[in-house]
């Protein structure tokens, strides 16, 4: 029997563990088999996870927090007005930010808070805790820089050198994790040609990309758009950056 009420079309179901006592949730992760996750806790089996401020009929979300930053803003620090929809967020204004923890203990904490609903879809006597591999790329700071804007809109025009900021972050996640990153790539390679050159014909989507083959794959690549994007190419070199022209196709494409 699945507790859990998680399906999402054309995904796999996630795995799920029964745990039934601390001793055992405390074995699970001390295990190390976890180490390298994000948690999410939540007291019973939503069917999906929303931000706050998405969750009613309306959307004064931008308004909250912009009345709730005249009367605090004065009074943060540095590193308070730096994060401040994290700060909002933590003071129970309704943001679009949706919290996770490294921390195991921290989401148990949350999956434990008492929970009613006269709804039967949903449980009332367990939690859940929800898993993430810890292979993501952390924008949190170029969103915050950025809070009230059309962040798609900023980077097409690179306003405040936006791409150039998101091609570093892309160059360390690269780094770290080549081979989920060719996944993306590739990925993104094959949606471009499928949708937007050969227009969605009526064959199945057909891969023409690389394979990984231990990072040969970067070699085989049409490199289009960096001649396009000259300006931004000396850029990154003037800031004594490497230009890793894979990770530069990824994040112009």
């Amino acid at each position: 029997m699945r507790y859990s009420k998680r399906y999402v079309a054309g995904l796999p179901s996630p795995k799920e563990i029964v745990v039934k006592d601390l001793a055992a949730y405390m074995a699970l992760f001390s295990s190390k088999k976890f180490t390298n996750y994000v948690y999410r806790g939540e007291p019973t089996n939503y069917h999906n996870t929303i931000s706050s401020a998405f969750r009613g009929k309306e959307y004064p979300f931008i308004q909250m927090k912009d009345e709730f930053k005249r009367e605090v803003f004065h009074r943060l620090t540095l590193d308070e007005r730096n994060d401040f929809l994290a700060f909002s967020q933590h003071h129970g204004i309704p943001t679009n930010l949706i919290d996770f923890t490294r921390s195991p203990l921290v989401a148990m904490f949350f999956a434990c808070q008492p929970f009613s609903s006269d709804d039967d879809r949903f449980d009332k006597a367990r939690g859940f805790i929800y898993l993430l591999k810890n292979d993501l790329i952390d924008i949190t700071d170029l969103l915050s820089g950025h809070e009230d804007d059309n962040f798609l809109n900023r980077f097409i025009w690179n306003d405040d050198d936006l791409v150039i900021n998101l091609y570093k972050k892309f160059a360390s996640f690269e780094k770290r994790y080549p081979e989920t990153f060719y996944r993306y790539f590739k990925q993104l390679n094959d949606d471009w040609q499928y949708y937007f050159v050969d227009m969605q014909p009526p064959h199945p989507k057909r891969s023409r990309f690389p394979q990984y083959a231990n990072g040969e794959y970067k070699e085989k690549i049409k490199y289009e758009y960096l001649s396009q994007y000259t300006e931004i190419v000396q850029k990154i070199q003037q800031r004594e950056l490497s230009a890793e022209c894979a990770v530069l196709q990824y994040t112009l494409k």
